[in-house]
């Protein structure tokens, strides 16, 4: 179990935990509801875990009840893919791709992202990673979020996500990259 240092939610305690497939399955339903409206199957789901098992996938908790504790933040990444965006970068072995980032509702402009955020990164470095990138839009939180962290915009640079949404309908968005060294 990897405690916050001096970080309470509400009053409570918190810890950040690796993520197991039913605490994945529960924060990516945050997805399915407004701004995003993404859909996706049970399959699609399960692989996306896969790709991140093994120390990729962190989440936040609180205990608001002695024993009980209930995620409130979640955080992926993986080491970088060549060919999955169009970025580059000297070393791509040693570059980190954040995902994910979500914050359930109710717990969001409280320094969750940032308290995992944080944890992240210093767990990046810890693994030899030497700089970490991710993909937002503009509308995002994590826009704001990467600059107060000390990432770049990388300039000129952007790729149109295409994805399937609730109901059927296929929905696309700008997204632009982040960069920074660990």
């Amino acid at each position: 179990m990897k405690k916050l240092k001096n970080f309470t939610l509400d009053g409570c305690i918190t810890r950040i935990n690796e993520t197991d497939l039913s605490t994945w399955w529960m924060l990516q339903q945050f997805f399915a509801y407004p701004p995003f409206n993404e859909f996706f199957d049970t399959d699609k789901l399960i692989g996306y875990f896969n790709e991140f098992a093994n120390g990729g996938i962190n989440h936040m908790e609180i205990e608001i009840q002695k024993g009980m504790w209930v995620p409130v933040a979640l955080m992926s990444w993986h080491p970088m893919v060549e060919g999955d965006h169009p970025v580059h970068f000297p070393d791509p072995k040693r570059v980190a791709y954040i995902s994910d980032s979500i914050t359930c509702l109710g717990y969001q402009k409280k320094g969750v992202q940032k308290q995992l955020f944080a944890y992240t990164l210093e767990d990046m470095k810890n693994r030899n990673f030497s700089s970490v990138y991710l993909r937002t839009s503009r509308q995002s939180s994590m826009y704001y979020l990467a600059r107060k962290m000390g990432f770049e915009q990388i300039s000129d640079i952007t790729q149109t996500v295409s994805s399937m949404r609730v109901g059927g309908v296929i929905g696309s968005d700008e997204r632009i990259f982040f960069y920074r060294s660990l």
